[in-house]
């Protein structure tokens, strides 16, 4: 058993569903993500309730954000990945409060450094918060902008 938890990085895409990090027991590893809803007929939060295996490793969940389009967003050293924490996506599943099939989002925006707290302006640009190498051989945290361009093909 714990002697304290730790409780961190909320994070709410409609103020009645609550997902956030903590150490408390019942979980699969080091740092899970759990979560919570809001009655609002009672004005209660519902006890938390951890995301499962499918989400949760033996490692660290972290700095969870949604997506515009409802999906999870997440860091993680718990599932393979480019090193230190790599960002993840998985797909919400209807309107139940779960997600499956977490995906590295991979290059540009992992590194080989800590990537972590995505946030989505539209389709193709937001932000993201690395640690990556700086070009006086330090690692700094720093928040990046990032651009994804569009897919082109050539048809023959």
């Amino acid at each position: 058993p714990h002697d304290s938890v730790s409780v961190g990085h909320p994070a709410t895409m409609d103020g009645k569903f609550l997902v956030f990090v903590s150490d408390q027991e019942g979980g699969y590893g080091g740092k899970d993500l759990w979560y919570s809803t809001y009655d609002r007929k009672g004005d209660t939060w519902s006890a938390p309730k951890n995301m499962g295996p499918e989400i949760n490793t033996a490692g660290n969940e972290l700095f969870p954000t949604f997506g515009l389009n409802g999906d999870l967003i997440f860091s993680t050293d718990g599932r393979p990945g480019m090193g230190g924490l790599d960002l993840f996506r998985a797909a919400r599943v209807g309107e139940d409060n779960k997600w499956e099939n977490p995906t590295n989002l991979g290059t540009p925006l992992n590194s080989t450094s800590n990537d972590y707290a995505l946030t989505e302006i539209d389709d193709r640009n937001g932000y993201l918060t690395s640690e990556r190498k700086s070009v006086n051989g330090e690692y700094n945290v720093d928040i990046f902008s990032y651009n994804i361009p569009p897919f082109l093909y050539t048809l023959k």
